[in-house]
């Protein structure tokens, strides 16, 4: 697991409710990790198919958000 990884589990894990990319990416800069989009939205989607972080609809914000699996 790199530190981008690392640092999303580790947001994710700490968040009460589901979080959008930009509320993601905004949190990681907020935390002094200065990574690109584009390398963000690739450790999500590995996260995603390590079963580690889910992506669902959020009907209400019109948006996908992401959230830490129950079994991690």
């Amino acid at each position: 697991m790199n530190d981008i990884e690392k640092a999303l589990v580790d947001l994710l894990s700490q968040s009460k409710a589901a979080l959008t990319f930009e509320e993601i990416h905004k949190a990681l800069l907020n935390l002094g990790i200065n990574a690109q989009k584009k390398a963000v939205r690739e450790a999500l989607a590995g996260l995603i198919r390590s079963g580690i972080v889910i992506r669902e609809p959020d009907y209400e914000r019109k948006k996908m958000v992401f959230r830490i699996a129950e079994k991690h």
